[in-house]
């Protein structure tokens, strides 16, 4: 391209055009699947003339609410409109730039890829990369299984959510080097539920060679399900939606908000079980045996959680013992209750019940998984950087509170989220070394100490990203064994 004003992309389904905003070339909402409901996605039909890049698509279905981003209207909410992905690049000159894929958090519930916090200017900006954001089915359109009730066309549906990035994988393998992005050098990064599509990547064989970097941020592939689960999940559905296993189907015919009450009636009364399945043939078996038999190929990692994830946002301060185990139940599967209401128990001797829980909660909120996640990369030979932030600030290393961080946004543009402008150097440190390792392959870089990564489980050190960022020696074995990896389980 030789001028701003000339933004027109040729892609494998049409042309579709963009504009020059903040010193990116900038195509928002491009289609790259359309599906029927519990239907693997598919490729979009080609279109005629040029597609409008110049506005982000709408949200998936989702509900209720809690991240409203910009252009994310409920009324817009439909599955007609299909997938859609977002791609900022300095030019569109066929130059192989690396390129980081952004997978959005939420808890595979709600969110979407339009939060202008998350665009290409505060991520790549002064970097010479493409990055590239994606929508994803939320919630049991992504992810209800019931190929044992409606045969081997839904036999995907309990992984279509992942599926769905598996796709927008395939699209960037077809077409981001007319965006001047390298095909070959493509990094995914998520957090929180982000974090957990990332992790659950690693271990699918239809992602395999889509990727080869990855970077997770508090979260892991810890939440998977087995089929046992996933159908007694869809039991519990059915049940609330008033059918029987035979009425299936009429699920295909429920309206969008008939789906959305029905599916927040059960997040009530069950665990948080959104989350995709080890169904045969998205997933194929457990992570650990996976990644344990060499079958993840030739990839990196870096992954790490914040030391506070979930201070102070939920508590157990008098509730009666059955009541406690319920919770305990419904938080951390009903696999780990009782390996957590004995430690909670423990943890009480010390402690009033408030930082008893508090003290489960950053220890099994993602700590526990992401280090045992690691120890598996790393056993497996899988070059892995692993970190802690810690980081104090304004809120403390809480969940969430690293992302303004890599993402270079203040408080002036999201007053809940972002972080005051004082310690835009530690957002320096952040963005600087998450970006060495996707242009680099390394996080090292000038704004830190040497970081050396595992490539077995016993050679490399964890960084601690508190005001002075440190890297010291860590045992990865120190996972608590007792707690089961794949937490998912009712």
């Amino acid at each position: 391209m030789s001028a701003h004003s000339d933004c027109v992309v040729e892609t494998k389904h049409g042309k579709v055009r963009g504009k020059y905003e903040k010193g990116l070339y900038t195509f928002l909402g491009i289609p790259y699947g359309r599906y029927g409901r519990f239907h693997a996605a598919q490729e979009p039909e080609p279109w005629e003339g040029e597609w409008d890049g110049t506005v982000y698509g709408p949200c998936q279905p989702q509900g209720p609410i809690e991240l409203k981003w910009e252009n994310c209207d409920e009324e817009e909410f439909t599955e007609k409109k299909g997938l859609h992905l977002n791609v900022w690049t300095p030019a569109c000159d066929g130059k192989k730039r690396p390129v980081i894929v952004w997978i959005h958090g939420g808890g595979n519930l709600e969110g979407s890829p339009s939060n202008p916090t998350w665009d290409g200017a505060h991520l790549i900006g002064g970097h010479d990369a493409v990055e590239v954001s994606i929508s994803y089915r939320l919630g049991f359109f992504g992810c209800l299984y019931l190929g044992h009730l409606l045969g081997d066309k839904y036999a995907t549906s309990g992984s279509n959510n992942d599926l769905d990035k598996i796709l927008a994988l395939e699209w960037i393998r077809a077409n981001i080097e007319r965006f001047g992005g390298d095909p070959d050098c493509v990094t995914i990064m998520g957090q929180s539920g982000g974090a957990k599509s990332v992790g659950n990547l690693i271990v699918s064989p239809l992602a395999k060679g889509l990727f080869s970097q990855a970077i997770m941020m508090s979260g892991c592939a810890h939440c998977l399900k087995d089929l046992g689960t996933a159908e007694e999940i869809t039991a519990n559905f059915l049940e609330i939606c008033g059918l029987k296993a035979d009425e299936a189907e009429k699920l295909l015919t429920m309206t969008v908000d008939e789906m959305l009450e029905k599916q927040n009636a059960y997040r009530s009364r069950y665990a948080n079980c959104f989350a995709s399945t080890i169904d045969g043939v998205v997933y194929t078996m457990h992570p650990a045996d996976y990644i344990a038999s060499g079958a993840c190929g030739d990839i990196s990692v870096l992954i790490g959680y914040c030391g506070q994830e979930f201070s102070g946002h939920w508590s157990v301060k008098g509730k009666d013992p059955e009541v406690r185990r319920d919770i305990f139940r419904t938080r951390f599967s009903k696999k780990n209750a009782s390996h957590i209401i004995k430690l909670y128990d423990e943890f009480l001797k010390d402690n009033d019940e408030c930082m008893a829980y508090q003290e489960i909660a950053n220890r099994y909120f993602y700590a526990n998984g992401s280090v045992n996640y690691t120890w598996m990369l790393a056993s497996a030979g899988i070059k892995t950087w692993c970190y802690r932030w810690d980081f104090m600030a304004d809120t403390g290393p809480i969940h969430l509170s690293d992302l303004s961080y890599v993402f270079r946004y203040t408080f002036e543009e999201d007053p809940e989220y972002g972080h005051g402008a004082r310690y835009d150097y530690m957002s320096k440190v952040m963005n600087e070394t998450w970006m060495s390792y996707v242009m680099n392959g390394n996080p090292n870089n000038d704004q830190i100490p040497e970081w050396r990564p595992y490539t077995s489980a016993t050679n490399g050190q964890r960084m601690y990203f508190g005001a002075i960022p440190a890297a010291a020696d860590f045992d990865l074995n120190r996972y608590d064994h007792d707690f089961e990896f794949i937490e998912f389980s009712l």
